[in-house]
């Protein structure tokens, strides 16, 4: 026994021992050398290179106002064809009205656009994803901003809107596939949100002020209080006996208190 314990006591001092803290500062300066690392196998390597003109298609942001420079889009459609590695171009162009949206969407070949206009009587993002285009509307955030200020918010709503038209679709399919017809809806499963797309949704609806509606069996909803006047003689019944068990429950802790009193 004597022995167990001795060897015992010899390992754990042996693991305590390898078991050094690290100096501080260590995870920093290992994060630093395997940047420097990587910077100088991409150097070697010749860089990183990229030929835009062999990805096919394009989304387009069309630049229709003038109160935030045509660079602002510039630089996010840059950033995204860098992020996702599909082409994002910019051009300027005359936005009339919505109705017209689609057909100039068609008559600059892309495959879907964001037009960045300065409509006071628009709200900030209409997104159109069933015809590939939205509106980003620089005057509908512009109050309280300028310059510096106002250029990101229209960065923030340009990367929003885009997500909201083309990021959108479910990679699993079902009722968020990605349709390119009509004659795309009558494949899809009627009346099915899905899992995936339908825990989305109760998350944006908690974040703009819905509370979710309770539901359980009725004599659950009775011991909770939520339970709704009884609709058929079973639910009288159940309604009756957890009525005369909660007045039970009272009495005695009326009761418990008078001792105590």
């Amino acid at each position: 026994m004597k022995r167990i314990v001795l060897t015992l006591a010899i390992a754990t001092a042996i693991c305590a021992s390898a078991q050094k803290v690290a100096p501080a500062g260590t995870a920093n300066r290992n994060k630093r050398y395997s940047q420097e690392a990587r910077a100088a196998a991409i150097e070697r390597s010749g860089g990183i290179v990229m030929r835009k003109d062999l990805g096919k298609g394009r989304i387009l942001f069309i630049n229709c106002q003038q109160r935030v420079p045509a660079a602002v889009s510039d630089e996010v459609a840059d950033a995204l064809t860098k992020v996702l590695r599909f082409n994002v171009e910019t051009t300027n162009g005359v936005f009339t009205a919505l109705g017209d949206a689609t057909k100039t969407l068609a008559a600059t070949g892309a495959n879907g656009a964001l037009f960045v206009v300065d409509d006071s009587t628009l709200p900030a993002v209409l997104s159109a994803t069933e015809d590939r285009w939205a509106v980003v509307n620089v005057a509908a955030f512009a109050q309280g901003a300028e310059g510096t200020k106002l250029a990101n918010r229209l960065k923030c709503e340009l990367c929003r809107a885009f997500s909201a038209t083309f990021g959108w679709a479910s990679i699993h399919g079902g009722m968020m596939a990605v349709l390119k017809d009509a004659q795309g809806l009558d494949t899809l499963p009627v009346g099915s949100l899905g899992a995936e797309n339908a825990n989305r949704i109760r998350h944006q609806l908690k974040e703009i002020g819905l509370t979710s509606i309770p539901v359980g069996s009725y004599r659950s909803a009775c011991v909770m209080g939520w339970a709704p006047p009884p609709a058929n003689d079973l639910q009288r019944k159940i309604w009756e006996e957890e009525e005369k068990s909660r007045q039970e429950y009272d009495r005695k802790e009326a009761e418990k208190k008078a001792k105590k009193d």
